[in-house]
C-alpha cells in the first residue's frame, strides 16, 4: 500500500514538474513576443521620425529654392493651385529620395501611408513657419 502511495506521489510530482516547465515555456514565449512587439513599435517610431525629418528638410529646401521665387513672380504674391500641386509632387519626390528602402518597407508593412505622412509633416512645418 505504501508503495502504491509512493508511486502515485512520484507521478503527481512528475506531472506538476511537466506543468511547471510548460508554464515557464509559455511565459517565456509571451515575454519574447512582447519584446518583439515593443521592438517593432520602436522601429516604426524611428522610421516615422525619419520621414518627418526628411519631409521638413525637403519643405525647407523648396521654400528657399522655389516657393519664394514663385510668390515673387505672382501678381498677388500667392501660389496658384497648379503651383501648389507641383510643389507637393516635388516635396514627395525629394523626401522619398532621402528615405531608405528599409524605412519605407517597414512603414508600408505596418500599414502606414508614407505619402500622407510626408504631406502631414510638411503641412506642420509650413504652419509652424507661418507662426514665426
Amino acid at each position: 500500500m505504501n508503495e502504491l502511495i509512493a508511486m502515485a506521489m512520484e507521478m503527481i510530482v512528475n506531472i506538476l514538474g511537466e506543468l511547471a516547465l510548460a508554464a515557464i515555456g509559455v511565459a517565456g514565449t509571451w515575454v519574447l513576443a512582447k519584446i518583439a512587439e515593443n521592438t517593432k513599435l520602436k522601429n516604426i517610431q524611428i522610421a516615422t521620425g525619419e520621414v518627418v525629418h526628411a519631409a521638413r528638410e525637403s519643405a525647407a529646401a523648396l521654400q528657399q529654392t522655389t516657393v519664394e521665387g514663385l510668390k515673387a513672380a505672382s501678381q498677388d504674391g500667392k501660389l496658384s493651385e497648379d503651383e501648389v500641386k507641383d510643389l507637393g509632387l516635388k516635396l514627395f519626390e525629394m523626401t522619398m529620395k532621402k528615405l531608405s528602402a528599409p524605412t519605407i518597407n517597414l512603414l508600408e508593412a505596418a500599414g502606414k501611408d508614407v505619402r500622407a505622412m510626408i504631406q502631414d509633416a510638411a503641412e506642420d512645418w509650413i504652419a509652424a513657419m507661418k507662426v514665426r
